[in-house]
């Protein structure tokens, strides 16, 4: 393996009880209480408006590319201040995440691989010092499709000059399990009991925590 490619919210830093709370607010502008269930199914590692599309169809709801608007305006309104006034508060790093990272960087590129667009990225990984174990960030703003289209796996391994099958995904979501596997790539799943039951059977490998992944596990996985 030469590159190991990360998800952020979920994974490296414990943001799902925050998006659940601000999609469940969002939300009951239709009148619909959101379930863990749902939400791990539309929601979890999946763009905002893809995810707003595809929930409100699922619902029957009647909506427009006007309305879609406005949610994610009203989505992305009370994020924007969570994050850029409150955000250790509410955002918290995985225990683990800068040793993991400080040894992974030794012998592998890293990059960052989001469905979360570049403002909201950006003020997690600066505010977190993040950012400098890094050689490439993809955010949602840099593929048109959201996971679980392979593109954001891609354009990373693109970006750092390595074949996708020399990559190894870390993710929580199955959304983000699928894309890994749709590009050709290992992909290790963070099973975490605050993210509700999700399906990560498709994932190569499993894990309660980063003290799990070393660099035996990594080459495990080498075609």
């Amino acid at each position: 393996m030469k590159a190991v490619i990360f998800d952020l919210d979920g994974v490296l830093i414990k943001t799902e009880k925050l998006h659940f709370m601000l999609y469940g607010v969002t939300l009951q502008k239709f009148n619909l209480k959101l379930t863990k269930k749902d939400y791990n199914k539309f929601f979890s590692g999946k763009k905002t408006k893809e995810a707003f599309e595809t929930y409100l169809r699922y619902k029957k709801k009647k909506i427009n590319s006007k309305t879609i608007t406005m949610l994610i305006r009203f989505f992305r309104k009370m994020k924007g201040n969570i994050l850029s006034k409150k955000l250790k508060n509410y955002v918290k790093l995985r225990e683990g995440t800068y040793q993991l990272l400080k040894r992974l960087k030794k012998k592998y590129k890293l990059a960052l691989a989001t469905s979360t667009i570049k403002r909201f990225t950006d003020l997690i990984i600066n505010g977190f010092e993040l950012r400098r174990y890094f050689d490439v960030v993809i955010y949602a703003e840099n593929v048109k499709k959201g996971k679980p289209c392979p593109k954001v796996y891609l354009k990373a391994a693109e970006k750092l000059k390595v074949d996708p099958k020399d990559c190894i995904v870390i993710e929580d979501s199955e959304a983000g399990i699928e894309a890994a596997k749709k590009a050709g790539m290992a992909c290790i799943a963070i099973k975490d009991p605050e993210l509700g039951k999700r399906k990560l059977s498709k994932a190569d490998y499993i894990i309660k925590n980063f003290k799990e992944i070393d660099e035996k596990l990594i080459e495990k996985f080498q075609h």
